[in-house]
């Protein structure tokens, strides 16, 4: 029903004809009658009480209550994991540490709870951990990414824990920030470092789930940087093939190479996950990065079962990640894997109101992929080719690519003088900018209509000048505009140039427009003189009478 959540809310039932509404008795012990209808209450309707429910689950060590409690709280109240209860001023993730209770706290990391959260005492989750002397949870939160160390004097915050546990919490939050330094500059050592010291014993981590390195676990990153052996290590240790990075996603959604994506397919990764945004493997291989398409991973994801029907939260199909990045090999495999592909684009268009293959090729600068699209039966859907051709005319951007699409729109039959709301033709818009000289050049040569008038009675003559675009206006004059077209306040396109002599010294104008620019210039000076004499003489009348 989409009602606020934490908010007062009117509801009219009439509003919502496919849902009965139940409403809280004021009297708990009363008596109904039989077979009378009502709602038991699973879950308080109070966001407070869902906390406080989730406070007790974690001061029971309840693990499996705070897991559902989580996975209600993800899809409808998500920040309550990180919430302060308004009382005690407790967040979640503070009663788990201040326990000592390393799964629940674990669980609630990868839930979302901030590990530098302040509670109401101003204390963050290892402080508690550190005064009840519990290494593995301080471990843990270290490797999470908790600072342990006061910005303002550069000490461990607690004095209170005992000095072994101090220098090791302080030398493993040394290693690890280091560590991570060189990993995000690309540097994959350390990683191999921490699993050889993990599997060794040397030096265990709290946990191979934890997100150590910028929101991603160690197999994330391995499995990133193509460093096949390090993956296989790792999942030899057990660790979970489908583990989640702080976007939602596995790590066989960050491989960029066949080779280790087929060690995790080994292993068994879910080919079809979907990460928060609701991206499959196959939407992120589609997409890619710059450069080529990476063909060998897409094809291995197709022969292990990755669906191509799979939307996103945007309603796009991997198809249409490979269309708004012109990749036409990665477009024709897909056709080919499916026969009932095309249909299955249509249907989505329609009922989703998903932007065409064409359209998303285009609006990404892909003319030649768009195409070849074209060519094999995708087409826009109504209204598309206009939305484009005014998107390629409202932009400065000075590129090839632009003036071929707007060629290309035009030459299939997109009509040159539509109108956007305010009446504005596309010429309208292309004037607005010097860099789009050459799109208005094309727009005149394609019949576009020099003096369209908009809403507010303006050509696009009116829109050049007052734009200070010399060459654009000189372009509109060479085509017919007409200068003797006055808008709604009796004033020529001329009458709004600000600096005449600005317009003359260009040097672009011919000498019968530089004279009829001279004559403004004097038109507007005598009315400033004929002004100031009216002015003066009212003054005088005023004074004389006085």
């Amino acid at each position: 029903m989409h009602l606020l959540i934490l908010e007062s809310t009117d509801v009219n039932p009439e509003n919502y004809p496919d849902y009965e509404l139940f409403l809280e008795a004021r009297s708990h012990n009363k008596v109904l009658k039989a077979n009378s209808l009502f709602l038991y209450q699973v879950f308080p309707g109070n966001t407070t009480q869902w906390l406080r429910i989730l406070h007790q689950a974690i001061n029971e060590n309840d693990y499996s209550g705070t897991e559902n409690l989580l996975s209600l709280f993800k899809e409808n109240c998500f920040h309550l994991v990180d919430s302060n209860e308004k009382s005690s001023g407790n967040v979640a993730l503070h009663l788990a540490c201040q326990n000592g209770y390393f799964d629940i706290a674990l669980l609630l990391l990868e839930n979302g709870a901030s590990v530098n959260k302040r509670d109401g005492n101003n204390q963050k989750p290892i402080h508690y951990a550190m005064r009840g002397q519990y290494r593995d949870v301080c471990q843990l939160l270290i490797e999470w990414g908790s600072r342990i160390l006061d910005q303002s004097n550069g000490q461990i915050y607690y004095s209170t824990s005992k000095y072994t546990l101090k220098e090791f919490c302080k030398e493993y939050s040394e290693r690890w920030q280091a560590a991570v330094s060189r990993v995000l500059k690309g540097d994959t050592e350390p990683v191999k470092e921490i699993v050889e010291d993990h599997e060794s014993g040397k030096h265990a981590m709290a946990s191979l789930r934890s997100r150590c390195i910028d929101g991603s676990t160690l197999l994330h990153v391995a499995a990133y940087f193509g460093e096949d052996t390090c993956v296989e290590r790792l999942l030899k240790l057990s660790v979970d093939t489908d583990v989640l990075d702080y976007k939602g996603a596995t790590p066989l959604q960050r491989c960029k190479d066949a080779k280790t994506m087929q060690i995790l397919l080994k292993y068994g990764a879910d080919v079809n996950w979907k990460d928060n945004d609701g991206n499959t493997a196959l939407h992120m291989m589609c997409y890619g990065e710059p450069g080529e398409s990476m063909m060998d991973c897409i094809q291995l994801l197709l022969t292990h079962k990755a669906s191509i029907r799979k939307s996103n939260k945007k309603g796009l199909l991997p198809i249409h990640c490979a269309a708004m990045q012109g990749r036409q090999d990665v477009l024709q495999l897909l056709i080919e894997s499916d026969p009932k592909e095309r249909e299955l684009i249509n249907e989505n268009m329609t009922k989703r109101d998903t932007p065409s293959l064409p359209f998303l090729a285009l609006m990404n600068g892909h003319l030649e992929s768009a195409k070849w699209l074209i060519s094999n039966m995708f087409h826009f859907t109504t209204g598309e080719d206009v939305e484009l051709l005014f998107d390629m005319v409202c932009s400065k951007d000075r590129n090839d690519s632009k003036m071929h699409i707007v060629n290309f729109l035009i030459r299939h039959g997109l009509n040159v003088n539509n109108c956007d709301k305010n009446g504005n033709s596309p010429l309208h818009l292309a004037v607005l900018y010097i860099e789009n000289y050459d799109i208005v050049k094309l727009l005149l040569s394609y019949k576009a209509e020099v003096n369209a008038v908009n809403k507010d009675l303006n050509t696009p003559l009116f829109t050049a000048i007052k734009s200070s675009n010399f060459h654009g206006a000189k372009l509109l004059m060479d085509y017919g505009a007409n200068l003797d077209y006055q808008d709604r306040e009796g004033l020529t396109a001329f009458d709004h140039i600000k600096n005449i002599d600005d317009w003359i010294a260009s040097g672009i104008f011919s000498d019968d427009i530089n004279e009829l620019l001279r004559a403004y210039d004097l038109r507007e000076s005598i009315q400033l003189v004929r002004q100031v004499a009216d002015r003066i003489k009212i003054m005088k009348q005023h004074k004389g009478n006085g």
